[in-house]
């Protein structure tokens, strides 16, 4: 029991730093060329909305857990530029 618990924190942490290195892969639905088989005809993908990537599952979480908790001066540098974009002094 103890190894499935090991083994279940290593492929955690691998898949994290998978996450954080290539948070997008390739579109599963239209296989990255951005537009899908449509009878004889072709239309643009929608799971991709034309981009031919999409995120993979847990990606968006990951990036922002380490944004705002493990560098928590990277989040108070991306306020400080969006209040000086728009002009807020917060």
């Amino acid at each position: 029991m103890t190894r499935f618990i090991v083994a279940a924190l290593v492929l955690g942490a691998v898949y994290l730093v998978l996450l954080l290195v290539h948070p997008v892969h390739r579109c599963p639905s239209c296989k990255g060329r951005r537009s899908v088989a449509h009878g004889k005809s072709r239309r643009p993908c929608k799971r991709c909305k034309t981009t031919g990537r999409t995120y993979r599952p847990g990606s968006i979480m990951a990036h922002r857990l380490v944004r705002d908790h493990a560098f928590p001066w990277i989040r108070d540098r991306i306020r400080d530029r969006i209040a000086a974009r728009t002009g807020d002094d917060r």
